[in-house]
């Protein structure tokens, strides 16, 4: 039972990862058509829209004492709205591939913030080894794009998405740590709709209504309701269910099958150390859900 548990948590990871891995495919297409800040507010939107019947429907914000809004109101912040907005900048500005390597940050940080800042998730062995599996994965998938392009763009983008990574980080760790009374349809569209509100309450000098039938709106309703709205609902079901360092692991697996889609999907090329690094990158998310027994004390 434990085992069937543990395969079933690791596939609904493969599909998150899997979702997660064309957002940033995503924003490449939106970003030629809107702003930043016009995505984000648009994602968020759409979101919010998508999940507010169930808010109606499913009233588990009733009785929420204050600790737990202030943790919804923190979430909504440092997991959606800030980003969403720095990945959305950063998108434009450096190459996607780039953009998977700074991203394979985010495991580093939710194991040592998991180790640290909740129950049952401590730091151990497996999960070191993982994450160094992991970064070689991360290695092999990059190494060759990046050698064919110009990577000495401003730095400023490289730490937006490093920052942004964390944001996610402190998020997951925030949404661990909420009362089961949330749910998941809750805490998704309350989230997306004070991003969305915030959002335009803040650059509304920046937002306009300009939308028109083309590529780049295709790109913002995908984002809207597949990498925001059903990406952020699985997310905060796997955390809860299995806890945040293991959901951080989808850093290894973003850059990988970015490869594979774009290849699928955009008729990119395949690097022939791709099959090495996903196979890195299994091996990883496997080797973090090992519990290896606990040495003995010699007497």
């Amino acid at each position: 039972m434990q085992l069937s548990k543990k395969f079933s948590h690791l596939l609904l990871l493969v599909f998150v990862s899997l979702i997660a891995s064309s957002t940033f495919a995503g924003i490449k297409i939106a970003s030629s058509f809107f702003n930043a800040y016009e995505i984000t507010f648009l994602r968020s939107s759409i979101a919010f829209l998508f999940f507010l019947p169930f808010l109606f429907f499913r009233k588990s914000w009733i009785g929420l004492n204050f600790h737990s809004w202030l943790s919804v109101f923190l979430i909504s912040f440092v997991g959606v709205l800030l980003p969403f907005t720095l990945l959305n900048w950063a998108g434009k500005r450096i190459d996607s591939s780039l953009v998977g390597i700074l991203w394979s940050t985010l495991p580093i940080f939710g194991v040592v913030l998991a180790h640290f800042l909740t129950k049952n998730d401590r730091l151990g062995a497996n999960k070191i080894l993982s994450v160094m599996l992991g970064i070689i994965s991360v290695y092999l998938i990059s190494f060759q794009n990046l050698g064919e392009k110009d990577v000495s763009s401003s730095l400023l983008p490289h730490l937006a998405v490093i920052f942004s990574a964390f944001c996610y980080a402190v998020s997951g760790i925030l949404q661990k740590r909420l009362p089961q009374q949330i749910t998941g349809l809750f805490l998704t569209a309350t989230t997306m709709g004070i991003s969305a509100i915030a959002s335009y309450c803040i650059w509304s000098d920046q937002i306009s209504f300009n939308v028109q039938a083309n590529a780049g709106t295709a790109a913002v309703v995908y984002l809207g309701l597949v990498t925001s709205a059903i990406l952020a609902y699985l997310r905060f079901i796997l955390i809860r269910v299995a806890g945040y360092s293991l959901v951080s692991y989808t850093g290894y697996l973003v850059p990988v099958c970015s490869v594979f889609i774009g290849v699928v999907f955009l008729e990119e090329h395949l690097p022939s150390n791709a099959y090495a690094a996903l196979v890195l990158a299994v091996i990883a998310i496997l080797f973090s859900q090992i519990r290896f027994p606990p040495t003995k004390a010699v007497k």
